[in-house]
């Protein structure tokens, strides 16, 4: 390897990596001499082809522009990483505050009740849990089992379905608070 011009050896001194960054400091390296003697351990003094160095002033150049680019890409990263974050939160938070109102519109939807109508009266409109019909004066609400992602409302198959007077309703949601997803 040489440095100026002279034959240094295999390995240069951190004194000639300092010499070499404060004869050129306009080219802003983004490191110190230890941090550019540090690659050059790490690499074993070779190219990034794995072929001995010949010049210290191409490989302090050349660690410099590696580094500038891994400082570019990780800022990058960092930003990128940092912006999917917010919208992710932004997200979430759309989701949370439109859920229940969403579904409500939902379940206005008259395919859900003509799908509401034909399980109550599968089930004589009468809840299937204590019994009290129509006629008890408790409002009847039709049940999902369970929830299946991607699913409407009207979408459900009857077998997973079922009529409940409110406070059965309440009662199971209450005994069971995260219905099965699927």
């Amino acid at each position: 390897m040489t440095y100026k011009g002279i034959e240094i050896g295999e390995k240069p001194t951190l004194a000639m990596i300092e010499e070499f960054m404060k004869e050129h400091s306009s080219l802003g390296f983004v490191t110190d001499a230890k941090g550019i003697f540090s690659e050059g351990e790490k690499r074993k003094w070779k190219t990034s082809t794995y072929k001995p160095i010949k010049k210290l002033e191409s490989f302090i150049t050349g660690i410099n522009g590696a580094l500038q680019q891994r400082t570019r890409w990780e800022k990058t990263r960092s930003r990128n990483k940092a912006k999917r974050e917010k919208d992710e939160k932004k997200r979430n938070e759309e989701k949370t505050k439109h859920k229940s109102s969403d579904y409500s519109k939902l379940l206005q939807d008259p395919r859900w009740q003509k799908k509401r109508l034909e399980i109550m009266q599968r089930d004589n409109f009468t809840c299937q849990m204590c019994e009290n019909g129509l006629t008890s004066g408790v409002p009847l609400n039709v049940h999902h089992y369970v929830y299946h992602k991607g699913y409407l409302p009207w979408e459900y198959p009857d077998k997973d379905l079922i009529t409940l007077c409110v406070n059965c309703h309440h009662k199971l949601h209450e005994d069971k608070p995260n219905t099965t997803r699927k």
